[in-house]
C-alpha cells in the first residue's frame, strides 16, 4: 500500500514540475522575443510580479546576497538562456525526486 502512495506521489510530482516548467518557458517565450533579457521579459509579463519577488527576496528573508549574486545575473540573461537554465534545474529535480524515491521504495 505504502509503494502505491510513493508512486503516485512521485508521478504527481514530477507531472507538476514539468508543468511548472513546461508553462513558465510558454509563457515567457509567448509575450517576448528570443533575444530579450530575462528580467525585461518578466517586466513586460508582470511588474507586480517581480516587484514582490525582490521585495520578499531582500527585505523580508533578508537574501540580498542570493539576489545580487544569482538572480540578477540570471535577469540580464537572454530569455532562451535563462529557460535552458530552468530546464537543467528542472531535469536536476527530477533525477533527484526520483533517487529519493528509489530509497524509500
Amino acid at each position: 500500500m505504502a509503494y502505491l502512495f510513493f508512486l503516485y506521489l512521485y508521478r504527481a510530482l514530477s507531472t507538476a514540475i514539468i508543468a511548472f516548467y513546461s508553462f513558465f518557458s510558454i509563457y515567457f517565450l509567448a509575450t517576448s522575443d528570443w533575444t530579450d533579457r530575462m528580467g525585461q521579459a518578466w517586466f513586460n509579463a508582470s511588474v507586480s510580479s517581480l516587484n514582490l519577488f525582490q521585495v520578499v527576496m531582500e527585505r523580508y528573508l533578508h537574501l540580498n546576497i542570493i539576489w545580487d549574486n544569482v538572480i540578477v545575473p540570471w535577469l540580464l540573461l537572454p530569455v532562451w538562456a535563462a529557460i535552458i537554465i530552468f530546464i537543467i534545474i528542472g531535469v536536476i529535480k527530477l533525477w533527484v525526486l526520483r533517487l529519493i524515491f528509489q530509497k524509500i521504495l
